[in-house]
């Protein structure tokens, strides 16, 4: 069985010292999310920030990550493979 993969497409900045977080959609192909970024880096608060804080999640359903457990580092933590 094939598995099935979208993208969701969020956006993330920093407002005030606090990271601010919106997810905007979810699409069935990573040329459809480029196309809703083209049109919403010209809208109002988009404008303001640049492109790279449009984040592109890729998902495959039925599958998960992390299944040998993680370890922190002073970097973050880190999926053991």
């Amino acid at each position: 069985m094939n598995n099935v993969i979208f993208y969701r497409l969020c956006h993330r900045h920093i407002y005030h010292g606090y990271e601010e977080s919106m997810h905007i959609g979810t699409f069935l192909s990573r040329e459809d999310t480029d196309k809703v970024i083209d049109e919403l880096i010209k809208q109002p608060g988009f404008i303001s920030y640049p492109r790279s804080c449009f984040i592109v999640s890729k998902v495959i359903v039925d599958d998960y990550r992390w299944k040998k457990g993680f370890i922190h580092t002073e970097k973050g933590d880190l999926e053991i493979e």
